[in-house]
């Protein structure tokens, strides 16, 4: 009786291990399709900021005639150049920061991973132990 009380206790216990390797599994897999879509989301923004920067100073250049001063091109290229850099590192940010709760839930599932095998070989143990009795 004791030996089907404890097996049972056992075998509840991987099922729940199994159960929460699963779930970790399909977070990790959700937050890898998260990071696609935000890296995708965040190119198309970035493509669009460029688009309308592009577009502004076209009107910038039909407004003002074709008169410009080579200073007047250098810094116009310099504000682009910055908005670009300020979209670049707000995306390797966000990129960065995904990869580390990817990283942190990965560490996560293998701590659950080894839980379940350190179960699953005392539960081995414990049935030999049983059987040899």
């Amino acid at each position: 009786m004791k030996t089907t009380k404890y097996r049972k206790r056992c075998f509840d216990q991987i099922e729940g291990i199994v159960t929460e390797n699963k779930a970790l599994a399909a977070e990790v897999d959700r937050l890898r399709s998260e990071v696609g879509e935000k890296v995708a989301e965040m190119g198309a923004q970035e493509e669009h900021r460029l688009e309308l920067t592009q577009r502004l100073a076209d009107q910038y250049r039909q407004r003002e005639g074709q008169s410009r001063t080579p200073r007047q091109l250098f810094v116009a290229a310099l504000i682009d150049f910055a908005d670009q850099r300020i979209i670049h590192v707000g995306l390797e940010e966000e990129v960065a920061r995904l990869r580390q709760e990817k990283e942190q839930l990965g560490q996560e599932l293998a701590g659950a991973l080894e839980a379940g095998r350190r179960a699953s070989e005392e539960l081995g143990q414990r049935n030999r132990e049983l059987s040899g009795k």
